[in-house]
């Protein structure tokens, strides 16, 4: 993350100016406080305890999670689902309209949710 996520929050580092005996010098505190550092630390635990499946590790790693395993406490199924906005993207990409002669690398997509 680029970005502190007290500045999220709408904190800005302080700035002080000070005179420093030849003029004057700017004083500003850390843009990371500790617990900024914090908070990004639990996040990324969190994000390594996750699979790139959606599940924790540590129960999609489990024995009890091992299809091989009569005592095993449950199992995994993977069904497939679609994103619609994704779909609406996929198919205006396809316009005859916007492909071809008349594809430009320019043009770039948007996606709306539009009530029915």
């Amino acid at each position: 993350m680029r970005i502190p996520p007290s500045k999220l929050w709408g904190k800005e580092p302080e700035r002080r100016l000070i005179p420093d005996g030849d003029g004057w010098r700017i004083d500003q505190e850390a843009e990371y406080s500790r617990e900024d550092y914090e908070l990004l630390a639990a996040l990324h635990e969190h994000e390594a305890s996750i699979g790139t499946h959606g599940q924790p590790l540590d129960e999609a790693m489990s024995i009890g999670a091992d299809p091989l395993n009569p005592k095993g406490t449950h199992r995994y199924e993977a069904r497939p689902v679609r994103d619609w906005a994704d779909d609406a993207l996929e198919q205006a990409q396809k316009d005859p309209r916007y492909s071809g002669e008349n594809f430009s690398a320019a043009r770039k997509w948007r996606v709306y949710k539009v009530e029915r």
